[in-house]
C-alpha cells in the first residue's frame, strides 16, 4: 500500500493530511536613530522600500502564502519599520514583547557577562 504523509492511501480522501504552506519573515528594522528609538530619514525609506517589495511579491505570486500576521518589538525603530508593511498590506501590526532584541546574551557563558570562548579558543 502507498502512503501519503504516513497515511495509507486506502483511507478515504477526507482523513489525508492538508498539506500546509507557511513562511516566516525575520526582518530586523530599518536605519535606526539609537538615541531617539526611531529612524533616520534612510531607514524611512528602507521601511518604505520593504513594505513595497512585499507588497509586490505577495501581488507577483497569486498561489504563494499571504501574510497575515505582523508582529514587532515594542521599541520604537522596529515599530516604525512594521507600520510601513502594515499600512502597505492592510495588517494590524501586533506589539509582542517576544519579539524583543536580547541584550543580554553573555549570561549565557558565565556571571561576568562574558561570552562563553569559541570553539578551539581559550581564555
Amino acid at each position: 500500500n502507498a502512503e501519503y504523509m504516513g497515511v495509507p492511501s486506502n483511507k478515504t480522501s477526507q482523513h489525508l493530511p492538508v498539506p500546509v504552506s507557511m513562511r516566516i519573515l525575520i526582518i530586523r528594522h530599518a536605519d535606526p536613530e539609537y538615541h531617539g528609538d526611531t529612524l533616520t530619514a534612510e531607514g524611512h525609506k528602507q521601511a518604505q522600500a520593504l513594505a513595497d517589495m512585499l507588497h509586490a511579491l505577495q501581488q507577483s505570486e497569486p498561489d504563494a502564502p499571504k501574510l497575515t500576521k505582523l508582529y514587532t518589538s515594542p521599541k520604537g525603530r522596529a515599530k516604525a519599520t512594521a507600520q510601513y508593511t502594515g499600512d502597505k498590506l492592510g495588517l494590524p501590526v501586533e506589539v509582542e514583547q517576544w519579539c524583543q532584541e536580547l541584550s543580554y546574551w553573555g549570561h549565557i557563558g558565565d556571571k561576568q557577562n562574558k561570552l562563553p570562548p569559541a570553539t578551539g579558543e581559550t581564555e
